[in-house]
């Protein structure tokens, strides 16, 4: 059984990304979470460490149970010209634009908290990436920016009282 390319790449950036999460969790781990009054500054690297990992390891034991399925058929996944040019990802010129737009959703984002508020950021750069990177229609992006700068705003402030700025320049 040959395995391509693609998934060998894949499953080695994953046991990568996991090995460096794991090196990671110690330190993570013995962060103060609380506060008198509000989270912690290790409450959120933990959450997103440990959901990070396990969504790692959710996704290697699907491509290894999707090789090992392959193995037992005693086929090899062959794609035609159209379909492995799609799966050749960031390695193709489209993949790497992509990647500079999201890189520039992330800088829009940063620099856009400082003058209009985190909430208003995120929904925005949201949008932007769900309606031009992504190619959503508008209002499916719009609705789903939204419901999450509502649910960002509903966990932070209203669930764990952390005051967020708004309109920093007002």
């Amino acid at each position: 059984m040959k395995i391509n390319k693609q998934s060998k790449l894949e499953i080695g950036f994953l046991i990568f990304l996991l090995v460096a999460f794991s090196l990671m969790l110690p330190s993570v781990i013995t962060m103060k979470s609380d506060t008198t009054y509000t989270i912690g500054p290790g409450f959120l690297p933990s959450v997103m460490l440990i959901v990070s990992m396990v969504c790692c390891v959710i996704i290697l034991v699907g491509d290894i149970v999707g090789i090992l399925k392959n193995r037992n058929k005693g086929t090899v996944e062959e794609a035609s010209p159209d379909e492995s040019k799609e799966k050749q990802g960031f390695s193709r010129k489209n993949g790497m634009v992509r990647v500079f737009m999201y890189l520039l959703a992330a800088v829009v984002l940063i620099l856009g908290m400082e003058f209009v508020g985190i909430i208003a950021s995120i929904v925005v750069m949201t949008f932007a990436v769900l309606f031009f990177i992504e190619q959503y229609k508008w209002f499916a992006s719009l609705r789903v920016a939204v419901i999450f700068g509502a649910l960002i705003y509903l966990v932070f402030v209203v669930w764990l009282g952390v005051p967020l700025p708004i309109l920093n320049w007002l």
